[in-house]
């Protein structure tokens, strides 16, 4: 947290206790990702509704229009400033950092 504003890096599907990957398909990785996302934003005070921004790296981008439907369903109608892009992030599907606005919280 700087300045009012939490910033969440690098979150990805694993299981907070084992460490495990959660989930096989690009739409379970998207919500346990975004669940570790907010489990962060709320040792902030803060929730996904806070969210201003979002930057998502995806291991297939052909999964894009996959991970966008689940995401929008885990965020609602709350719609951040996004960038998606295509890397190579071994293993795991999606991974997300957040920054979130602090200052309501």
């Amino acid at each position: 947290v700087s300045g009012g504003v939490v910033f969440a890096s690098g979150q990805g599907p694993l299981d907070p206790v084992t460490g495990d990957i959660v989930g096989d398909t690009i739409e379970e990785q998207v919500d346990a990702t975004l669940a570790n996302v907010e489990r962060v934003l709320h040792t902030a005070g803060c929730e996904l509704s806070d969210i201003v921004r979002t930057d998502v790296y995806l291991a297939d981008f052909e999964e894009f229009s996959r991970y966008d439907a689940a995401y929008r369903k885990r965020l609602g109608g709350h719609k951040p400033a996004r960038t998606t892009v295509g890397a190579e992030i071994g293993v795991i599907k999606v991974e997300i950092n957040a920054i979130a606005d602090a200052s309501a919280a």
